[in-house]
């Protein structure tokens, strides 16, 4: 199915054939126009004002698909920072390649479902109002430490806790995710495109995801009193409850 964009384009294109088809019935009724002729009415069309309310939708139509993209955009990329921002020595010094954090992000909805969507506006919430409040002096580490947003952090950290209970065969369908590498990259429902980066794509293993996910539970390792008492408040149980089964298996 195409694309909302790809509709109003096609809605608009449509609007104008119509709109040509009526000149030339208009015009020539039932005699048989020439190609010189057709030109000419194509012309016409061009530069005639009436057709002006039509563009003016078109744009309007596109620009509000823009808008709407770029704010599902925001949600996604402050959500993104969140979840990646422990993660950071990993991505800085090259441990973890960044060619990896698609894998990772799916892997994040694999287990929160549509709950991250739900997540993702809450960041975008917490980012807002943060940034209202500052202004220029904002800064992303403003977000980090906001109680708000680790919360969401710890949320999402004692669901992929929960999700690990049976360490070792979730630890191997990880790696699995990681190590995706689609053959083809989609272009559209029909369409797609070979994926040139497949064989120098990065390679993920055991170490890691050792690496990876002691870094990733670093926060809820030795959690301030602070932090201690957001766990509690918004997940109803202690630090140890939630994460010291899955920090052992870690060696944390």
């Amino acid at each position: 199915m195409p694309s909302r964009g790809a509709r109003q384009i096609r809605e608009t294109a449509n609007t104008l054939l119509d709109a040509f088809i009526t000149a030339v019935e208009q015009a020539f009724r039932e005699a048989r126009p020439s190609v010189d002729e057709l030109r000419k009415v194509a012309a016409a069309l061009k530069e005639t004002p009436d057709l002006d309310v039509v563009y003016e939708k078109a744009y309007g139509d596109l620009q509000s698909g823009v808008l709407s993209q770029a704010k599902e955009a925001q949600r996604v990329e402050v959500f993104h920072r969140l979840m990646t921002h422990p993660l950071d020595p990993l991505l800085d010094s090259g441990q973890l390649s960044r060619d990896a954090l698609p894998n990772f992000f799916n892997f994040l909805r694999l287990v929160l479902g549509e709950d991250v969507d739900t997540l993702q506006a809450q960041c975008v919430v917490i980012h807002d109002e943060l940034k209202e409040a500052t202004g220029e002096a904002f800064t992303w580490e403003t977000f980090y430490v906001d109680p708000r947003a680790k919360a969401v952090l710890y949320r999402v950290l004692a669901r992929i806790a929960e999700a690990f209970r049976r360490f070792e065969p979730r630890r191997d369908w990880f790696i699995g995710v990681m190590q995706y590498t689609p053959t083809s990259i989609s272009l559209s429902s029909n369409a797609f495109m070979p994926n040139k980066n497949r064989d120098t794509s990065y390679t993920f293993g055991p170490d890691d995801f050792l690496r990876m996910f002691r870094h990733l539970f670093a926060p809820v390792k030795n959690p301030g009193e602070a932090e201690r008492a957001i766990i509690e408040r918004e997940l109803g149980a202690s630090p140890a409850q939630l994460f010291e089964p899955l920090l052992q298996e870690l060696g944390l």
